[in-house]
């Protein structure tokens, strides 16, 4: 970068943390790591298990076969926009189904998800964590009973704990009514949107959690398809995913409004920007302008 190209974007830099709308300075956290294929494993779960979208991956990772041997080695890169809505606790964002675990205004962990389907949807709002159970007894709701009759299986009614109970070995009751935060024994789920409302964790990260979760912890449910950040350097970072519960409609009009509301519009590139809501590929996309004297 020139020393004109510099000057203005520090100019530009300067009316943004001028603007009121400065909450855009956020954290991103970027992570790139090897994973060598298991037993078990295929393409989709394991950029699942790691919280990337497949089509993402398989961008990383061409290929030319499905099939996966045990010890093939796989690239993740993960770049993500820490949500602010809360100060300490769970914030948990449905459209890049992510928990995340700040503690005292820092990210402490996160871990990738598995949500509520699209006809039977994870509830947003804030809860507070009210028990914490080790081999949970599962509960079948009616609800989901009814299901089960509709489909023909037998009803079950409570399942005991052990390798068929759903909710694994860890669980977090909330006070939202019917809503677990727990390990699951379909780890090829995460990532997606399979659940019937609950937050499934995939194992391990599901005891990590509930290692380091509360009762009387606070937590938020939100949905942010579009995320916006500033970095300390300057750069401007957009990451967008998927409107899969269809609340937002117009992703590259709540992307713009964004940026026009934080001062940035002067900054970003709109191609990129442009590119980055079409593709929701639910990565944070630097989208800084290159200034040309």
């Amino acid at each position: 970068m020139t020393h004109l190209q510099s000057l203005l974007l520090l100019l530009l830099l300067l009316a943004f943390a001028a603007h009121p709308a400065n909450a855009a300075y956020r954290q991103v956290v970027e992570e790139d790591f090897s994973y060598k294929a298991a037993k078990g494993d295929y393409i989709c779960k394991i950029s699942g298990m790691n919280g990337v979208d497949c089509s993402r991956f398989l961008k990383e990772n061409p290929r030319n076969s499905d099939k996966v041997r045990i010890g093939d080695t796989f690239r993740i890169t993960r770049r993500t926009i820490i949500p602010e809505a809360i100060p300490d606790g769970i914030i948990i964002n449905i459209p890049d189904r992510t928990l995340y675990l700040i503690r005292d205004g820092k990210l402490a962990a996160h871990y990738p998800l598995a949500l509520g389907k699209r006809t039977w949807q994870t509830p947003l709002g804030g809860f507070t964590v009210k028990s914490k159970r080790l081999k949970p007894t599962w509960r079948v709701p009616v609800s989901i009973q009814k299901e089960m009759a509709k489909k023909g299986e037998p009803v079950k009614t409570v399942v005991l704990p052990g390798k068929d109970n759903p909710l694994g070995d860890y669980a977090l009751g909330l006070s939202i009514q019917g809503v677990l935060i727990h390990s699951t024994i379909w780890p090829e789920s995460i990532y997606g949107f399979r659940s019937h409302g609950c937050i499934r964790l995939k194992p391990a990260d599901a005891e990590a959690c509930y290692n380091a979760v509360k009762v009387g912890d606070k937590g938020v449910i939100i949905y942010e398809p579009v995320k916006l950040a500033v970095i300390d350097t300057g750069r401007v970072y957009l990451e967008v995913h998927q409107d899969v519960y269809r609340k937002n409609g117009d992703l590259l009009a709540e992307a713009e409004r964004q940026i026009n509301e934080a001062g940035l519009s002067g900054i970003v590139d709109s191609e990129k920007v442009r590119a980055v809501a079409a593709a929701k590929e639910g990565v944070a996309t630097d989208v800084t302008r290159v200034f040309t004297p």
